[in-house]
């Protein structure tokens, strides 16, 4: 179903396009239901993602397993041309390579600060153990293992 050549295509797409507004440039954004900020409309009883039912029906069909992804960034956008499919790994590269990915303090239960992380860096530098500065800071020694070794907190400079 909802293909380009399915009967019905060009009376969902009508539908579709009934709640979408359409500025001359850039995103075609939804203005329906929204769930987790991506679009859905209702079709015989089933919920459908409006980006990916554009796709389906302004592009194409989309392979299994793959993604309908946004160049925007903006999961109300059902613009074909800001659209493209994707494995989950292209996502997520998209999203790292756009500077979208929470780092540091941003991630949800962070404990250390930036700050904290340069002070760390710090008192690594004049020798102290990882295991006092841990207790310094209640984080486990691994932590401060990783802000050592660069693995974590790449980010912060100092």
């Amino acid at each position: 179903m909802t293909s380009p050549t399915d009967p019905d295509a060009k009376k969902i797409l009508e539908r579709l396009m009934e709640k979408v507004h359409q500025p001359f440039d850039g995103c075609w954004e939804w203005t329906g239901h929204t769930r987790k900020g991506y679009g859905y409309i209702v079709i015989k009883g089933r919920k459908f993602d409006t980006h990916r039912l554009s796709y389906r029906l302004c592009v194409g069909p989309i392979p299994t397993g793959l993604f309908v992804c946004h160049r925007c960034d903006n999961r109300k956008c059902l613009r074909p041309s800001h659209l493209f499919v994707g494995t989950l790994q292209d996502n997520t590269d998209d999203m790292v390579r756009k500077g979208r990915t929470a780092t540091g303090e941003k991630i949800w239960g962070s404990i250390l600060k930036s700050s904290d992380v340069i002070e760390i860096r710090k008192l690594l530098a004049r020798g102290f153990f990882c295991r006092v500065i841990a207790e310094k800071f209640g984080v486990c020694r691994k932590t401060i293992g990783n802000i050592k070794t660069g693995t974590n907190w790449r980010h912060v400079n100092g």
